[in-house]
């Protein structure tokens, strides 16, 4: 964990992949979002999640 790393983006970091697959699941529904979003953790920022939110998203 960095400085620069919130608390809740670290939390999100340490799950078990379960555990953070239904967290997003919570989020979203689409399992293909969420595996693109598990695939690139871990996150330094909350930033950092929502830009990988939106480019997981398909346009």
């Amino acid at each position: 964990m960095t400085s620069s790393t919130t608390p809740g983006i670290a939390r999100f970091n340490a799950l078990a992949e379960p555990a953070a697959t239904a967290a997003l699941h919570e989020a979203c529904a689409s399992s293909a979002w969420g595996s693109k979003l598990l695939s690139r953790r871990p996150y330094a920022t909350a930033e950092d999640l929502f830009a990988a939110s939106d480019a997981a998203w398909p346009s």
